[in-house]
């Protein structure tokens, strides 16, 4: 009786195996040929997966897509080839492998450099959305949105998003205060700063930088004492020494 349960399983398996090959012919291939979403894990309990979401394609810009071409103008004749091919090559890249992130970042690189600011914001937003916890997507849309396309509200998101993803990230403190300095917002700045150096202690750039947004709200005291807590920190800096002087001097 064993022997037939058996030989009756068996004969189900194979069965299914032969209908699961023929519905993958029927569509052409695998899922995976297919281009079927893959999907990301959104949630564990000691390892186990609590939900699965399918992944969206891309559907920003092209990646070919060059909005314009007066950078290549700019470029020795023998170079203006150079990024519409490598354009080319990551298209083709990501067509094999479409959720490859440092493709997608370099992607967004390549159109800022080239001033294609849509396409670099649609590529590097793809990366934050395939790795959150990217810190170079979330600082280079901050700076996109400090400049670019300037919208102050959206570049603080993105800095604190790099800041959320690495508490010690120097280049997103300063461009969030950056963000603060040009809206004229000095305490907001100075607050950021102080946060910055709180994760990141002695830190010349966010020192020196502390001192400027004092000087700027015409704070000459705090300028001064966080201008030599950085000249402490680098002492054969000639630059900030005259800057030191010049603010004595306006004092006296």
């Amino acid at each position: 009786m064993k022997k037939r349960f058996f030989v009756v399983g068996a004969l189900i398996g194979a069965l299914l195996l032969l209908l699961i090959m023929y519905g993958f012919a029927q569509r052409g291939g695998s899922p995976a040929e297919q281009g079927s979403p893959i999907t990301i894990e959104t949630g564990t309990t000691t390892g186990a997966i609590i939900e699965q979401v399918p992944i969206e394609k891309y559907a920003g810009e092209p990646i070919t897509n060059i909005c314009s071409d007066r950078v290549l103008k700019m470029l020795p004749s023998d170079r203006r080839g150079e990024f519409p091919e490598e354009l080319k090559k990551l298209s083709r890249t990501l067509r094999a492998s479409p959720y490859d992130t440092e493709s997608w970042l370099r992607v967004g690189n390549v159109k800022h450099y080239l001033d294609c600011y849509e396409g670099a914001r649609d590529a590097w937003e793809y990366v934050l959305y395939l790795s959150p916890e990217s810190v170079a997507a979330a600082e280079n849309l901050g700076s996109l949105y400090t400049t670019d396309i300037q919208n102050f509200p959206l570049a603080e998101k993105y800095y604190r998003i790099a800041i959320r993803n690495n508490s010690k990230d120097i280049a997103a403190y300063l461009g969030l205060a950056e963000v603060d300095r040009i809206q004229k917002k000095s305490d907001q700045a100075i607050t950021v700063l102080k946060e910055g150096l709180a994760a990141v202690p002695n830190d010349f750039s966010l020192t020196v930088t502390l001192g400027q947004t004092y000087e700027e709200r015409g704070d000459r005291t705090q300028a001064l004492v966080h201008y030599e807590k950085a000249l402490a920190l680098e002492p054969q800096n000639a630059e900030l020494k005259a800057v030191i002087e010049k603010l004595k001097a306006a004092k006296s």
